[in-house]
């Protein structure tokens, strides 16, 4: 190879060399800029999914305190269409031919002698029914069996909670009938020896009533 060969060879691969060189410069300009771009995107992401976080457990408080105003609502609702109820039942009994200075002057029944079981019904429906009936009829003895969508019971414990109760009353319209199951199952084989009475009332003042109507049947 003579000088002008060698000469144009290291022209070439000088030219080969620099234009190398610019594409690697360019292509290491270009990562960093990828780079940038990812950890932007990364924390952008974790902004949003912690934001998202917060706000489904706002959503979720949000919907807890909803759930339980309806429930006090739909409480509410039913005591006073029961209140309206008793309110036309007691206007239609003092037109017509009862003596409300009798009715006046009748005793209130004592429950002292009584032990009530509550199976069932909402909370503040248990806790209303006990206090007036503890508070004005003396009723000392009693137990309450949660609806079985908030609490579980083995037959064995349910047994135990019953079996010395006289009258167990079963509030239907807040429960689920595997719980209304269980108690007729021990009932029916004589595991319990108190009255079984289902009620179809879902507020205090239908219970009260009903409550007191089979407490003086047991006598």
């Amino acid at each position: 190879m003579n000088r002008l060969q060698q000469i144009s060879w290291r022209r070439l691969l000088s030219g080969l060399f620099r234009r190398a060189r610019k594409e690697n410069d360019a292509l290491v300009q270009r990562l960093a800029m990828l780079r940038a771009d990812y950890n932007q995107l990364r924390q952008d992401t974790h902004v949003l999914l912690n934001q998202a976080d917060r706000d489904m457990e706002a959503l979720r408080e949000t919907n807890a305190g909803l759930a339980k105003e309806f429930d006090d609502l739909q409480l509410r609702v039913w005591e006073l269409e029961q209140q309206v109820k008793e309110l036309l039942l007691y206007i239609a009994r003092v037109m017509g031919t009862a003596d409300s200075n009798e009715a006046a002057g009748e005793a209130v029944p004592n429950l002292s002698w009584v032990r009530l079981a509550l199976v069932g019904g909402h909370p503040a429906t248990q806790r209303e029914v006990i206090n007036e009936l503890a508070l004005i009829h003396g009723l000392q003895r009693w137990v309450i069996v949660p609806p079985s969508r908030e609490c579980s019971f083995k037959k064995a414990v349910l047994k135990g909670k019953l079996e010395g109760c006289d009258l167990i009353v079963i509030i239907t319209g807040y429960m689920n009938h595997s719980l209304t199951q269980a108690v007729f199952g021990l009932k029916n084989s004589g595991a319990l020896k108190g009255k079984v009475v289902l009620l179809n009332f879902r507020g205090k003042t239908g219970v009260v009533r009903e409550v007191l109507r089979q407490v003086a049947l047991l006598k």
